[in-house]
């Protein structure tokens, strides 16, 4: 992937030199391009080794959800009737 990084930033800085020559006439001052392409495709890569070395957050912590079985409506943990359709909702053991 770091390749194509560096390939994609250095062609597109190149594309711009070549535009920027061709309405202005001076390539001398666009070599300036290529070290902002460097510098972009080094922060590219450092953020690809962050993002793949990041350690992986644990997930969060879900309140138990249960479901009406005469509606399917969703319910909380706690709830002793549902509130869509009024039945009663009973313990189901496991």
């Amino acid at each position: 992937m770091k390749p194509l990084i560096w390939f994609v930033c250095f062609a597109a800085a190149g594309a711009v030199q070549a535009a920027l020559a061709r309405l202005i006439g001076l390539q001398v001052l666009l070599l300036a391009l290529y070290p902002a392409a460097a510098w972009l495709a080094g922060r590219l890569c450092r953020a690809l080794d962050a993002r793949r070395t990041a350690p992986a957050e644990p997930a969060a912590a879900c309140p138990p959800v249960c479901f009406c079985r005469r509606c399917g409506a969703r319910l909380p943990e706690t709830a002793r009737f549902c509130g869509r359709c009024g039945t009663k909702i009973e313990e189901v053991k496991p």
